[in-house]
């Protein structure tokens, strides 16, 4: 079955910014037009992340707060 010309991708990237090609990637992706977002799990946040404000397909989520979530599950 093909998917509507209309869908869209829901990219999950969890990272811990150890790869140089990260930042890349995620460049690459707010650019493709199949891709409707990014959710980005930062798993080192107090390591400092990269300036990601040009990226606006990106949803960016931190470790603490998806561990506050499931805490209150």
């Amino acid at each position: 079955m093909t998917p509507p010309s209309t869908a869209l991708w829901s990219i999950v990237i969890p990272t811990i910014w150890r790869s140089s090609y990260t930042l890349e990637l995620l460049q690459k992706l707010n650019n493709e037009a199949l891709v409707g977002e990014i959710i980005l799990i930062d798993n080192a946040p107090d390591e400092g992340s990269p300036d990601l404000s040009g990226i606006h397909k990106i949803i960016h989520y931190f470790l603490q707060i998806l561990q506050m979530i499931y805490q209150i599950i």
